[in-house]
């Protein structure tokens, strides 16, 4: 017999399709009603689905950065897009800085941090500005979590958060050509 995690999200899917319908035609009710739970549970998956995405009530995980670079602002600010958007990531340049989104609310409590899938889902938002010293650049990084509302707070999730924000961190630092290593000051 299969366990795997499609078959059993399959037969919980089954069962959550049919049998509410079921209950329904066996309480009276006229066919219509029991027809119409598809909507009915597409509502209250829309509605959990919004009320996830509110503001969290969690301390969010943040990580700040500055460091320099060789390269000129703009040239920098270009590297870090390129990188993010080939990785599919969400790129929003401005006029001195980059704002990187990545991850996704809902992918990554669905998948669940304990598979490395999972922990490449985990929001975050990348904001690096860069200043002209004319020999080259400071740019500051300041990463934070994205995750939504939750009802009590996992307690694994503030370290997850922690390594993926210090991972988009030392990525920006790679990519443009950092002068010293981040320093860890947690």
């Amino acid at each position: 017999m299969r366990t795997g995690p499609c078959w059993s999200a399959g037969a919980a899917g089954a069962v959550l399709l049919l049998v509410p319908p079921w209950l329904l035609l066996r309480a009276d009710l006229p066919w219509w009603a029991a027809a119409g739970w598809p909507v009915v549970g597409a509502a209250a998956c829309t509605a959990v689905g919004r009320w996830a995405r509110r503001a969290p009530r969690h301390e969010r995980v943040v990580l700040e950065d500055e460091w320099t670079s060789g390269l000129p602002p703009a040239q920098a600010l270009d590297r870090l897009a390129e990188h993010f958007a080939a990785e599919r990531a969400g790129v929003r340049r401005e006029h001195r800085r980059v704002v990187v989104t990545v991850g996704s609310d809902l992918r990554f409590r669905l998948t669940g941090a304990a598979s490395a899938r999972g922990r490449r889902a985990l929001p975050a938002e990348l904001t690096v500005t860069a200043t002209d010293t004319g020999s080259g650049s400071v740019l500051r990084a300041r990463c934070r979590d994205d995750l939504g509302w939750y009802a009590r707070m996992p307690a694994w999730a503030p370290r997850r958060a922690a390594e993926r924000t210090a991972h988009l961190v030392d990525t920006a630092r790679v990519l443009t050509g950092a002068a010293s290593d981040r320093v860890d000051r947690s």
